[in-house]
């Protein structure tokens, strides 16, 4: 399904005999207002979802390991993007909180004049 700002693809099965389904629906929100007649293929934010269960029951969660997958593949695709990827790790571990240990120091230090 193509609409204005959201595009959606489904697979999967749905048993019409068991009534069962097994499916992955991929709703992705894009920036155009183009719909149906948009052939380009666009780029935006999804967010995978799983439909089990049955007709009258079904289940949704979202595909949480399909979408690590999938951005991690769209990453790596490029050398840009293996360094995005390493500057956000570097930024974190620079940013991350001191242990604990090294917090009390400072004040055990100044307790005790030593």
């Amino acid at each position: 399904m193509a609409s204005p700002l959201l595009r959606v693809l489904a697979k999967g099965n749905a048993d019409l005999v068991k009534e069962t389904l097994d499916m992955r629906v991929e709703p992705q929100v894009v920036g155009t207002l183009k719909g149906q007649q948009d052939t380009k293929e666009r780029s935006g934010l999804m967010i995978p979802v799983l439909v089990t269960g049955t007709f009258s029951s079904p289940k949704f969660a979202p595909d949480l390991k399909g979408m690590l997958e999938t951005t991690i593949k769209e990453k790596f695709k490029s050398p840009e993007g293996i360094k995005d990827i390493l500057k956000v790790a570097v930024e974190r571990k620079e940013a991350a909180p001191a242990a604990p240990a090294d917090k009390t120091k400072g004040v055990l230090k100044g307790l005790f004049g030593k």
